[in-house]
């Protein structure tokens, strides 16, 4: 687990989409999450492209980064940690908490 965590702390950055939000949402390697360019339909029937960004991330009263993401008018929030360790860290034994060192 120990290389695991060094190999990424100097990979180059790589970004992956979010599982479940594929297409509106990627989270990198080095923690940061984007959202992607996208056209949306508004309720008047007018579209509206959104350019794509580099997502503000907010600090919650545990001390845990984390991001609130949004599709098809439902928002969620999520752990940054554990964002980065289901996009990149073997998971075989489908454990459900991720112990992080920053």
């Amino acid at each position: 687990m120990q290389e695991i965590l060094m190999a990424l702390r100097y990979a180059p950055e790589v970004y992956v989409d979010i599982s479940n939000y594929e297409g509106y949402y990627q989270v990198s390697n080095y923690g940061k999450v984007r959202s992607l360019d996208r056209v949306i339909k508004e309720k008047t029937g007018k579209t509206q492209t959104l350019k794509g960004r580099i997502l503000k991330l907010r600090i919650n009263s545990g001390g845990y980064y984390y991001v609130g993401l949004g599709k098809n008018g439902s928002k969620a929030t999520f752990a940054i940690h554990q964002l980065v360790a289901q996009a990149f860290m073997p998971n075989p034994n489908n454990k459900k908490t991720v112990n992080h060192m920053d």
